[in-house]
């Protein structure tokens, strides 16, 4: 754990603001999970990459989208994933959490910064139902554990920003313990999203066409037609062994 919280107040001695989105559990004394989600604006991309870079994690290739960028690194013994969403949880572009509020409300967890409880519980709920179409059982305890404490005015004020009356609707369910009924709202809630934000609208349609569908089906294409490289081969022994 202290390995990766170094990394991270690398960010924060290069004054690249960001926030940890889920599965911090870490910072209690957990493992890390399979990556590290983060938030950062998309202005702070190539200071973030520069910082990354210098301590020893590298962008596997063809991991790298318009609004993600996967960082590999040596952690403990362990390849350690981060994946930096710029601009925050977002589904093919489309915003799940406001990253302006949620770098303004962010809280420090043992030296690093992780979402306001308000914000958490915004970005899981909307998260859950729009990318992932359902709820692991990770994060719908942390739905069930926290509706009682969150303040409802805040949650119902960012889910409005986000996806106007449609969102207040899916936070007043998960509020009432009826988060299970949100998932089956995903499309309506996407199209509420492109309302409110009608210039994302032709980056969701890039992304939604291009990333996930059309650039899947030339990547194999693309390797067939690419050369082989030559293979590099190495000869090593004691000296006198015969090499």
């Amino acid at each position: 754990m202290d390995r990766i919280v170094k990394v991270l107040q690398k960010l924060d001695q290069a004054e690249v603001p960001y926030c940890l989105l889920r599965n911090y559990q870490f910072l209690l004394g957990g493992d890390i999970g399979s990556d590290i989600d983060i938030a950062i604006r998309q202005e702070d991309r190539q200071r973030t990459t520069n910082v990354l870079s210098q301590i020893g994690f590298y962008q596997p290739k063809n991991h790298s989208k318009h609004k993600h960028t996967f960082f590999k690194g040596l952690v403990d013994g362990k390849i350690v994933k981060i994946d930096v969403a710029w601009g925050g949880s977002e589904y093919n572009g489309l915003p799940t959490v406001d990253i302006d509020r949620l770098l303004s409300n962010r809280r420090r967890l043992n030296g690093c910064w992780i979402p306001s409880d308000e914000d958490y519980f915004v970005q899981i709920v909307f998260h859950g139902a729009i990318k992932k179409n359902g709820y692991r059982d990770l994060y719908e305890q942390d739905i069930i554990d926290s509706r009682q404490t969150v303040n409802r005015e805040a949650v119902r004020e960012h889910a409005s920003k986000l996806f106007g009356n449609l969102g207040v609707k899916a936070i007043n369910q998960a509020l009432e313990g009826e988060h299970d009924r949100i998932p089956a709202m995903k499309w309506r809630l996407v199209a509420a999203n492109c309302r409110q934000r009608p210039s994302a609208v032709p980056e969701f349609g890039y992304i939604l066409a291009y990333e996930n569908n059309i650039r899947n089906l030339l990547d194999p294409i693309r390797k067939k037609l690419r050369p082989s490289p030559k293979p590099i081969i190495v000869v090593t022994g004691p000296d006198g062994s015969g090499k």
